[in-house]
């Protein structure tokens, strides 16, 4: 059923697409940025290798935390449009690790646990344009989410501070999935060189994820033909338990980003 409708809904993508490849007038945009995320809620794995357990790690990191452990990271939004249609693809890639070292039961050895957690996010929408005045645009889109989430765990531990006693466990928890998306996305043209812009979203549905939804609002300051920023508040979450594998995290923080359009 998940995979008749990721294939639903890349069909209609498809099929937005080609019909709007046969209007002129196309604008493009790149955009990378830099996003100052905060991240809390739970994720881990439920009955760990049939063990029956479940680990369930409480996930609060502030924008300083993720900077501080970002091992590697990648942001990427890229669109185009003309008078009718919007396409645009949103994608967000990080890999944090962290470390933690501890003294052993005995106040003698020691336990070291390593956590190394990747995100990837790809975001592929179709919008069509549904309100517009001189200063306003208004766009309403259908999309899918692509997701991959894995979390690495290494244990270490010598507990007496004895070698002959050391224990290494690796754990790796996490899963793929698709998601529907629906939206809004606008942009009001406050002035010559500032305009407002919204993006409103829900997704999940139950087809995967329980369900997602996104807010951002920014602005948009053009410095030439070619060249503008863009400064902007995105609210992320998402509520996955699926496959014994839970992803139910928000993430939050502003973003800055350079816009090359042509």
């Amino acid at each position: 059923m998940k995979i008749l409708i990721a294939i639903t809904i890349m069909t209609c993508l498809a099929s937005f697409s080609s019909e709007a490849s046969n209007n002129d007038d196309w604008q493009f945009e790149v955009t990378p940025y830099i996003w100052g995320v905060a991240q809390n809620g739970d994720t881990g794995a439920r009955n760990v290798k049939g063990s029956g357990i479940d680990l369930i790690a409480e996930l609060d990191m502030s924008t300083s935390d993720i900077f501080k452990n970002l091992d590697s990271g990648f942001l990427l939004n890229a669109s185009a449009k003309n008078d009718k249609w919007l396409l645009f693809i949103d994608t967000i890639y990080m890999k944090i690790g962290l470390d933690k070292s501890g003294d052993g039961i005995t106040g003698i050895g020691n336990n070291k646990v390593d956590v190394t957690a990747r995100e990837q996010l790809v975001d592929l929408v179709a919008g069509y344009k549904v309100y517009k005045t001189k200063n306003t645009e208004l766009y309403l889109y259908a999309g899918m989410r692509y997701a991959d989430v894995k979390t690495t765990i290494n244990a270490d531990f010598t507990p007496l501070g004895i070698p002959e006693l050391n224990l290494t466990k690796q754990i790796k928890v996490g899963d793929t999935w698709v998601d529907p998306l629906i939206g809004a996305y606008s942009n009001w043209q406050a002035s010559k060189n500032l305009a407002l812009i919204t993006r409103l979203e829900v997704g999940g549905f139950g087809v995967a994820s329980d369900n997602s939804w996104l807010i951002a609002i920014g602005l948009n300051q053009t410095l030439n033909k070619n060249w503008s920023l863009k400064y902007s508040y995105r609210y992320l979450a998402i509520d996955y338990d699926d496959n014994d594998f839970v992803f139910d995290v928000d993430s939050n923080g502003l973003l800055i980003g350079a816009t090359y359009s042509f």
